[in-house]
Order: structure tokens, then C-alpha cells, then sequence
């Protein structure tokens, strides 16, 4: 009967010890989760702007560019716009007349018989510009595309030094150097550049009214379709 007590009384000492070995830890653990609920947790501030997207103001939102009168105006330049593409002979016209369009120039033309960039790209910021833009699009494995890269990089370095410069020409230089056209959202960039081509002076009235009335239309589709979604 004393070893039957003997071992009962150390079984109870053994969980009474374990028992406080667990409250221990227990006490530890939430001295170490109050200790981390207390830390604020500082994070960057991205600056951005208090959004406008309430629903009042979403609802609000209307626009005359949805009406059929707009659409049709619309189809009537894009109409003459084709026809006067099709009319200019002079081949540089209508590369320019391209470009304003596409904002793209195809790789060949950059290169001579041999293979290597043409003596005269160097004075032909335009080009250099086209070139710069073009060699974007090169696949794995094709390092003349690299190279073309870098080279019209420096040499468009080279032309933003200089004071005589074209307004315009010196904002698609710098623009296009902070980020290529191509890894840019199409549509934002027709409105950046509706901007910076109104500001040509060898601008097309016509180009630049379809191009706003483009636009607009596009722009009070989306307003008209967040509007219809958030009610």
C-alpha cells in the first residue's frame, strides 16, 4: 500500500509540474502575441489620390458620345482616312502618314545590302526613334535586335542634348525612352498622344478630330457599362 501511494503522490507531483510547464508556456505565448499586435506595421505609401469612383458619382456619369450621330461621324473619317492613305504615292509620306497611325515602322528598312545599319540613321532621329521602338519585338535569340536597341538608344541620348530640337519629336524621344510603346496599354497611350500630336505642327485636322472622337466614344461606353454594373 506505501509503494502504491509512493507512486500515486509522484504521478500527481509529475502532472502538477506538467501542468505548470504548460501554463508557463501558455503565459509566454501570449505575452509574445501581445507583444506583436502592439508593433505597428509601417508601410510604404504609394501616394495615391482619394478615389472619385463613389456611387453617386458613377451614376452620374452620361455622355452625348453614344449617340448614333457620333458613331456614324466617326465611320465618315475613318472612311476618308483610308482613302487618303491609299492616295499618297511619295513612299516617305506614307511611311509618316503610317507611323502617326501605328506608331510602329518595319526592321528592314534600317538596314543596307550588307546587313548593317544604314551611314544616315545617325542624322535621322525619326528613324532612330522607329528603330528604337521596332527592336522591342525581338524573340529570344535574336541579338541584332539587341544591338539595333542600344544603338539607337545612345544615339537618341545624343539628339535630346541638342537645343534645336523638335518639341514634338523631343517628347516621343523621351517618352519613348522612359518606356517603349509596346509594353505601354494602347489606349492610355492614344490619349497621351492626342496630346503630343495636336501640338505638330505638320499635324492632319482630320487624324486628330477622329482620333478625339474615337476617343470619347470609347470612353462613354466604359462610363455608360460601370455605370449600369454598380446599380
Amino acid at each position: 500500500p506505501s509503494s502504491s501511494f509512493i507512486r500515486s503522490h509522484s504521478k500527481g507531483t509529475s502532472n502538477r509540474s506538467n501542468v505548470n510547464n504548460l501554463s508557463v508556456v501558455g503565459a509566454s505565448k501570449a505575452v509574445a502575441t501581445a507583444n506583436v499586435s502592439d508593433q505597428k506595421i509601417v508601410r510604404r505609401s504609394a501616394n495615391y489620390h482619394p478615389p472619385i469612383w463613389e456611387y453617386d458619382y458613377i451614376q452620374s456619369l452620361k455622355s452625348d458620345y453614344l449617340a448614333e450621330s457620333f458613331n456614324e461621324q466617326a465611320i465618315r473619317l475613318m472612311g476618308e482616312v483610308r482613302m487618303m492613305l491609299e492616295n499618297v504615292m511619295d513612299p516617305v509620306e506614307k511611311l509618316e502618314l503610317i507611323d502617326t497611325l501605328q506608331r510602329l515602322e518595319v526592321f528592314s528598312c534600317f538596314m543596307d545590302e550588307m546587313g548593317n545599319f544604314k551611314s544616315s540613321l545617325r542624322e535621322d532621329c525619326k528613324g532612330l526613334l522607329n528603330l528604337y521602338e521596332a527592336s522591342h519585338l525581338c524573340m529570344e535569340g535574336e541579338g541584332i535586335l539587341d544591338i539595333a536597341r542600344d544603338f539607337a538608344a545612345k544615339q537618341l541620348q545624343q539628339y535630346l542634348k541638342q537645343k534645336k530640337l523638335d518639341e514634338y519629336v523631343r517628347m516621343l524621344v523621351e517618352h519613348a525612352l522612359e518606356l517603349p510603346l509596346h509594353w505601354r496599354v494602347s489606349r492610355l497611350e492614344a490619349r497621351w498622344f492626342i496630346d503630343v500630336y495636336e501640338k505638330r505642327e505638320e499635324r492632319n485636322p482630320m487624324l486628330l478630330e477622329l482620333a478625339k472622337l474615337d476617343f470619347n466614344i470609347v470612353q462613354a461606353v466604359h462610363q455608360d457599362d460601370l455605370r449600369y454594373a454598380s446599380k
